[in-house]
Order: C-alpha cells, then sequence, then structure tokens
C-alpha cells in the first residue's frame, strides 16, 4: 500500500501537485537559481577587476543581505539559515532575506522520520538472527545502505 502522502512536504500544501506548482515558482527566482547552483563557492574570491563591484559576493546579493551578514558571525548565519525559527531572528535581518529563508523552508522536503516497528518475528540491526530474506538482501551492503533500505522498505509498509 503507498504511503498517504507520496511526498513530505510542507502541511501548508494541500496536494503533491499544489507543492511541486509553489516549487517550480520559487526555483524560477534568478537569486535562487544563482545561489543554488548558478555559481561555484570559490566563484565567491574570484575577482576579475578593480571595478566595484570587485567580486562576486558583492555583485549577487542584495545589497542589505550583504550588510546584514557582515554584522553577524559565521555560526549565526548559519543557525539563521537553517535552525533558528523565522520569529527569532534579528530585527535588524532584511525582510526579503526572511522572505527568502522562509520560502526555502517550507520548500524543503520534511527530513524527519520515525520508523515503525518492525514486523513480528523480525530482529533489529543489533539482534542475532534476521530472516533469510533480509540476509539474502544485506550482503555486499554497507551498514549505512542497510539503513536506507530499510527505511525505504519500512516507510512504504504503512
Amino acid at each position: 500500500m503507498p504511503p498517504s502522502r507520496p511526498l513530505p512536504y510542507d502541511p501548508q500544501f494541500t496536494s503533491p501537485e499544489e507543492y511541486i506548482a509553489s516549487l517550480l515558482t520559487f526555483t524560477s527566482d534568478p537569486l535562487f537559481q544563482t545561489l543554488c547552483g548558478g555559481v561555484h563557492i570559490l566563484d565567491f574570491f574570484t575577482r576579475d577587476s578593480n571595478t566595484e563591484p570587485v567580486d562576486l559576493y558583492h555583485e549577487i546579493l542584495p545589497a542589505d543581505w550583504a550588510l546584514f551578514f557582515s554584522t553577524q558571525e559565521l555560526s549565526s548565519i548559519l543557525d539563521y539559515l537553517l535552525r533558528m525559527p523565522i520569529s527569532q531572528l534579528p530585527q535588524t535581518c532584511p525582510e526579503t532575506l526572511v522572505a527568502f529563508i522562509t520560502q526555502v523552508r517550507i520548500h524543503s522536503l520534511n527530513r524527519g522520520f520515525t520508523r515503525p516497528p518492525a514486523p513480528v518475528g523480525t530482529k533489529t540491526s543489533a539482534g542475532v538472527s534476521r530472516s533469510g530474506e533480509e540476509w539474502a538482501l544485506n550482503v555486499g551492503m554497507r551498514p549505512k545502505k542497510i539503513h536506507e533500505v530499510r527505511l525505504h522498505i519500512y516507510a512504504h509498509a504503512t
């Protein structure tokens, strides 16, 4: 039986089609395209000339973002982008940056996953025995791959 929701998208979307349409709209933004694939990280440190802007960092990022980032510690910036609730971002954070972070977060697929209990009669990975079928599938797989396959199988079994 397939899962009730084929994609772990944000609950604000009512269907996979709505999520994908919104994702396509968001990813068509030139700033998003530039930051997420259009520029290699080393390009930020490449200088083409002595004229303004002198580097890609100042050319690509909106000026208010660059000014805000210049007043922050790197670890704080990463917290703002990845972990901190939107409501707790500093008052000095530009509204366009807040909007961008919000859009990235609502379009990110949910990575949290709780594995359902294993079927009756099977042992955990720390157990002594496994079913013959499971053992045959695990031959040649590294622990990381076994973990990924188990998550996939259990996710689709519910």
